[in-house]
């Protein structure tokens, strides 16, 4: 008989070879990829007013008939607030727009007034993991020439310099007319707390409602108005806020963020670099965190809309943690249970049954997106999983006893999980966002992509499916051939820049991937092999990461910023920054 293995062990060559290549492709593919901050509107424009209105949210919209002219003409999107702590104080908003980074406020001395800046801000954020400079927008206004004036001292941080402070004016009418009277550029910074000091929401709409009226009114022709919702509420409830753009040549759409890139998503932390693309002012690296708002070209959400998005959003968390928690316990009584069993063989049946429960959960999660969960809140959704997962169980045990294959119950979830997966970043990845098991852009990690949870679940499919089929077929190549389009599928999908956009997933799912081939094609799995095939994949995305600073800056991804972090300095933040956020997410899994 003919030995079969030379030519299985170069069939698993090949594989490992295009997977190699598909590590790369975020580097080769970087074309495609956004690039830096544009202006807002190719208007001119002699004025930008920063309006910050602490826990301002789209439910309050529909109340306050001046904001929501503003909306119904200009570019619109959820602003998430997102510094360093869950929730952002009035304090630490201000300073993320100081800054254009990620921000922490010491707490004020005097608890009545939330906004108020404690002494040692400065000191604390150069400290904290994102090093952020909390006059940075300030001093790039002062160093170029550009008037900053505020409404008053709760308002002043926002445009506070070195050296140098903001000219206060008050109320808002008057900073406007000083404005207008400024020859030259002018960024003016106003601030209405009306939502964290007012007895009831009622109260505090009609208040801000008049001041932006009074805003409107006053507004020049040639300015352009960012109106923010700039932090969460006083007793830390997280939400995602009011974001507008407007002013001249600013159409009525959909408005993000340039860094996270799906719409209507915009970030705090981009109000910074907005001002100084509008501008057209010359940024030293690594001074902004943030990359810019932007207009798209999809129609403008509206403001019922966007309400949604945020209750969305909200809802998503109690659901994250009982889901996960749930799935969690399945699968350690399935596990325990399958222990057990193994000595009373009646503890087989637990173990089945809840496996069968469990094991449909996670796809089910990302299909319950196509359907208002959030409408009836996160106990419907855990009990309309636990049934549908129920159901499946129930349909598979039917199944099962009419003989349906071991292997075929084995392989039918996590296949369908991963097309699930698959499809679902080949329209855009919308099943991900405001998930159970995925990305809420109230933590403001990922907007698009593949995030950790799916990543894990889409792999752990993939290499199931793949080592099953290849298994199982044994006609010539042909088994090791569809275990390795598979295995491509998956990583092509988590990895390319329009896709899955997830560097870290395919360092960890080339080597899984060669292992299981090699294994596939009877090839002795040795350390060496498992070393090289690490090495290989660290190296493939060194190469990337090389090709993607060669090209403009503006046109690289955060692979090519790392590199020029690296070779200039500002590398260590990064990577502190990481490490920190992952000892935390651990420290928060420990404590729960």
């Amino acid at each position: 008989m003919t030995d079969r293995r030379p030519t299985a062990r170069r069939s698993a060559v090949l594989a490992l070879l295009a997977l190699g290549m598909v590590a790369a492709a975020p580097g080769w593919a970087a074309a495609a990829a956004r690039g830096g901050p544009a202006p807002l509107t190719a208007a001119p424009v002699r004025m930008v007013v920063i309006a910050a209105v602490p826990d301002l949210r789209w439910s309050d919209v529909s109340a306050m008939p001046a904001v929501q002219a503003l909306a119904s003409s200009g570019a619109v999107g959820s602003m998430t607030d997102k510094t360093i702590e869950d929730a952002t104080s009035c304090g630490a908003g201000l300073l993320a727009i100081a800054s254009g980074s990620r921000t922490t406020a010491p707490t004020p001395p005097h608890p009545s007034t939330p906004c108020e800046i404690a002494p040692g801000a400065l000191a604390a954020n150069r400290a904290n993991s994102y090093a952020a400079n909390i006059h940075a927008l300030g001093n790039l206004l002062q160093i170029n020439g550009i008037r900053r004036i505020v409404d008053g001292p709760l308002a002043a941080p926002m445009l506070a310099g070195d050296t140098a402070p903001a000219v206060v004016f008050s109320p808002v009418g008057h900073v406007l007319r000083a404005a207008g009277a400024v020859s030259g550029r002018s960024v003016v910074g106003l601030l209405n707390d009306a939502f964290l000091g007012s007895a009831s929401r009622s109260a505090a709409q009609n208040d801000v409602n008049r001041w932006t009226q009074a805003l409107t009114a006053g507004l020049p022709a040639d300015a352009m108005l960012l109106l923010v919702g700039s932090s969460d509420a006083a007793n830390g409830d997280v939400h995602l806020h009011v974001a507008i753009a407007h002013g001249p040549g600013i159409g009525h759409v959909a408005l993000r963020s340039a860094g996270n890139g799906r719409a209507p998503y915009a970030e705090l932390i981009d109000v910074a670099p907005t001002i100084a693309a509008q501008f057209g002012l010359r940024v030293a690296a690594n001074e902004f965190i943030g990359s810019g708002l932007e207009v798209t070209d999809s129609v403008a959400p509206s403001v019922a809309a966007l309400d949604g998005v945020d209750r969305h959003a909200v809802a998503a968390v109690p659901a994250a943690l009982a889901v996960r928690t749930l799935f969690l316990v399945l699968a350690a009584v399935a596990i325990v249970a399958a222990l057990i069993s193994r000595a009373r063989p009646g503890w087989r049946r637990v173990a089945v049954v809840t496996a069968r429960i469990a094991v449909p959960m996670a796809v089910l999660s990302w299909l319950a997106q196509l359907v208002p969960w959030w409408r009836a809140g996160a106990g419907w959704l855990l009990i309309g999983l636990v049934l549908l997962s129920g159901l499946v169980a129930l349909v598979t045990t039917v199944l099962r006893r009419r003989g349906l294959p071991a292997v075929a119950e084995v392989v039918a979830i996590p296949a369908v999980t991963l097309a699930v997966l698959v499809a679902d970043q080949l329209a855009g990845g919308g099943l991900q966002i405001s998930a159970p098991l995925g990305d809420n852009p109230l933590e403001a990690g990922r907007f698009t992509g593949v995030g950790n949870t799916a990543f894990a679940v889409m792999l752990a499919s993939a290499l199931l499916v793949a080592a099953v089929i290849g298994g199982l077929v044994r006609r010539g190549r042909l088994g090791l051939l569809l275990a390795g389009v598979i295995l491509l599928v998956a990583v092509i999908v988590d990895g390319a820049p329009r896709l899955g956009d997830d560097l870290g997933g395919v360092l960890a799912a080339v080597p899984a991937a060669v292992v299981t081939l090699l294994v596939l094609a009877r090839v002795r799995v040795t350390p060496a092999r498992v070393v090289a095939a690490v090495v290989a994949a660290v190296g493939l995305a060194v190469v990337a990461a090389a090709l993607d600073y060669s090209r403009p800056v503006a046109d690289q991804t955060h692979l090519g910023h790392f590199v020029g972090q690296v070779l200039h300095g500002g590398a260590g933040t990064t990577i502190r920054r990481k490490v920190d956020s992952v000892l935390r997410l651990w420290g928060r899994w420990c404590l729960r």
